[in-house]
C-alpha cells in the first residue's frame, strides 16, 4: 500500500480500469468517486459527511487487488461525494474513492506500517 498523511491507498483494478483507493475498514463495499451509475445498478441516496445528499447507485463488478485473483462484489458509484474529495483536497492527496471490506471474500488483511505492506490472508 502507499501510506500518504497516515493513510492508506491500495492500487486496484475495477472491472479492468486502475484506481487509487482509500482503504475503509468501516467502508463494507467499494466506492467509486466521479463514476456514474451503470445499466442494471440500483440507485440509493445517502448523506456524507459533511451533510450532503448523495445519490449512489450500487451494482455487481469485478475488483482484483495486485497479486490476487480478481472478486465478484458489490461496488457503489457516485457521481459527486464532497466530504471524500474536498478531504482530499486538504489534505493534498490524490484518490479515486474507498477500497471495502467486500473485496476480502472471506479472507482477512494484516498490516505492517513499518514496512508500508498490507497482505490479504485466508
Amino acid at each position: 500500500f502507499e501510506r500518504e498523511n497516515n493513510y492508506m491507498f491500495v492500487r486496484a483494478r475495477v472491472d479492468g480500469k486502475p484506481y487509487r483507493l482509500g482503504f475503509d475498514t468501516g467502508a463494507p463495499n467499494t466506492l467509486l468517486v466521479g463514476a456514474q451509475g451503470r445499466r442494471g445498478d440500483q440507485e440509493t441516496e445517502t448523506v456524507d459527511g459533511l451533510g450532503n445528499r448523495l445519490k449512489l447507485y450500487i451494482g455487481p463488478s469485478t475488483v482484483q487487488l495486485p497479486g490476487l485473483p480478481p472478486l465478484n462484489v458489490p461496488v457503489m458509484r457516485a457521481p459527486i461525494f464532497p466530504a471524500i474529495t474536498e478531504g482530499n483536497r486538504a489534505m493534498g492527496q490524490q484518490g479515486d474513492g474507498l477500497l471495502g471490506l467486500s473485496v476480502l471474500g472471506n479472507r482477512s488483511f494484516v498490516v505492517d506500517a513499518r514496512r508500508s505492506t498490507l497482505w490479504i490472508e485466508k
